[in-house]
């Protein structure tokens, strides 16, 4: 992080190219990376974009990717090497269209799907009445 003034103005923030790499390897944001060079996002994004002629975030998606294959090359050895099954499971899941299977049984009583018949209020006094839709009342408020 060698700084030289320039004529007029603020000392200019010299990038490491190699250790940005590297950081965006390790799938760093924009402002850790700024903040690594001592500087902030809109130098990184104006020394990248004199050195490259592109902005960061096209520079980023290029640079990060060998950080993701690792990941993925990491997360493959657990799961293969190490035979840890949660991640043999996430793997199935992602690349092999495999799901957690549930297994729901909607029948009635009598093995129908038909819906158990509601109360027949016709056979219910008047005060039994009330005293149901009071409860009802009760438990609503």
């Amino acid at each position: 992080m060698n700084k030289e003034p320039k004529a007029n103005g603020r000392p200019l923030t010299e990038i490491d190219w190699v250790e940005f790499d590297k950081l965006c390897m390790m799938l760093c944001t924009q402002v850790e990376i700024a903040d690594w060079f001592g500087c902030t996002d809109d130098t990184i994004q104006a020394a990248v974009r004199k050195k490259y002629g592109i902005g960061f975030s096209e520079l980023y998606k290029r640079k990060s990717v060998k950080g993701k294959t690792s990941i993925r090359r990491a997360q493959y050895l657990l799961a293969t090497n190490d035979r840890n099954p949660t991640m043999l499971i996430w793997l199935g899941k992602q690349y092999l269209g495999q799901r957690d299977q549930q297994n729901l049984n909607h029948t009635s009583e009598d093995g129908t799907m038909t819906p158990k018949a509601g109360i027949d209020t016709s056979k219910l006094s008047t005060e039994a009445l009330a005293e149901i839709m009071a409860l009802h009342d009760d438990q609503n408020s």
